[in-house]
């Protein structure tokens, strides 16, 4: 095969990702017209354009992701054997952690387990950048309302001025508490600077609080967990690690009471 037939194979293997990126990009302009050049911008990173290698191998996470039980979370998750780091997650933000439970009703054990489980209390945010792998997502949906899920998701990546190489999971999932950009409307500004802090602690902690409660957490901790993660086996692992967590945490420091 000469050098031409092998360039224009390319050419039409990869031109139907680079139509579906054009027609994504201006569905965008024309709902955010007022961040067009931001979004023109990111459009044209070639981080962002060699997203099309990837799109066989998030079907393969997914599936594989899919089969996750508890045991694995336990016997897998670096949370499960690195519990020191959430004891002293939970001690060094035991103030904001009294807040949260005095404001939102919620366990700080329940908090703690969440952000261990996400993102091993900060120390594992992603590796991937969230415009991208939000992309990734949003080309290899099948069905329409899934696909509209994932816009929504990159549309608040433009919405909430969010850097669009932040670090993010492969599920394009952001900070210490994995939050989909979508979610960010659950997000609490606690340094009142008008955007979220991903990576801030203190932000992240009353976040989970008020996303666990506006899911229902006060009816059902079990519901509110797997809005949360939709799997059966999160729920149970990040209710596992809570309880190890106070148990730990009783046990190191008696007088550590929660208000929950």
């Amino acid at each position: 095969m000469g050098l031409e037939a092998v360039l224009l194979s390319i050419m039409v293997s990869v031109s139907p990702i680079n139509s579906q990126l054009r027609r994504l990009k201006y569905r965008l302009i024309r709902e955010l017209p007022d961040k067009k050049q931001e979004i023109i911008k990111a459009f044209r990173d070639p981080k962002v354009k060699h997203l099309v290698r990837n799109l066989n191998r998030t079907r393969k996470v997914r599936k594989k992701y899919r089969r996750y039980t508890l045991e694995d979370y336990v016997r897998k998750h670096p949370a499960f054997s690195h519990f020191n780091r959430g004891i002293e997650f939970l001690e060094e933000y035991e103030g904001v952690f009294m807040d949260v439970e005095r404001k939102y009703k919620v366990s700080r054990y329940d908090i703690a387990a969440i952000i261990g489980i996400e993102s091993l209390w900060g120390s594992k945010c992603g590796k991937y950048h969230v415009l991208p792998q939000a992309i990734i997502y949003y080309m290899s949906q099948t069905k329409r309302k899934r696909k509209e899920e994932w816009f929504n998701h990159i549309k608040a990546i433009f919405e909430f001025d969010i850097d669009y190489l932040s670090p993010s999971s492969f599920a394009a999932a952001i900070g210490l508490p994995q939050f989909l950009p979508s979610s960010l409307y659950l997000w609490v500004d606690i340094n009142n600077n008008g955007k979220p802090d991903f990576f801030d602690p203190v932000e992240s902690i009353y976040s989970v609080a008020n996303y666990l409660v506006t899911h229902g957490y006060e009816y059902s901790r079990d519901k509110s967990f797997y809005c949360y993660n939709h799997s059966r086996a999160y729920v149970q692992a990040v209710k596992l690690l809570a309880d190890i967590l106070k148990g730990l945490q009783a046990n190191l420091n008696p007088r550590t009471k929660s208000s929950v």
